[in-house]
């Protein structure tokens, strides 16, 4: 069972691209990557590498070195890193579960408009 501050952080990451970026960058917390290596490693777009690092930036889970673009591994909490310790965790124990918990997480909107379609009882 996956705890709730973990499916959390999996749903705060978005997609399985923004949680493989992470775990990379989490095997080396002293390497600062550039983007145009990041794209090499992960075989993605540019455009696409570079939303993810905003996002795990925003979240705090990243730094970005102004001096040359780089960006590395560093949570902004030990709650943070714990969280990440136990994703890989999980990521190596039961990946499809993590995938299961992004496509799974309720989408407010849709829920929203498909329930303007029930019939009600008056």
């Amino acid at each position: 069972m996956i705890s709730a501050a973990l499916a959390g952080l999996i749903q705060s990451l978005r997609s399985l691209w923004a949680v493989e970026l992470l775990l990379l960058l989490s095997r080396d917390p002293r390497r600062r990557w550039s983007i145009d290596d990041l794209v090499v490693e992960l075989r993605s777009s540019r455009s696409l590498v570079d939303g993810l690092l905003s996002r795990l930036h925003e979240i705090g889970l990243v730094e970005r070195h102004n001096d040359d673009g780089a960006y590395r591994y560093r949570p902004s909490t030990p709650e943070l890193e714990a969280l990440v310790v136990e994703l890989a965790a999980l990521h190596a124990e039961r990946p499809l579960a993590i995938a299961q918990e992004l496509h799974g997480a309720p989408n407010e909107k849709l829920r929203a408009f498909s329930d303007a379609f029930k019939l009600k009882k008056d």
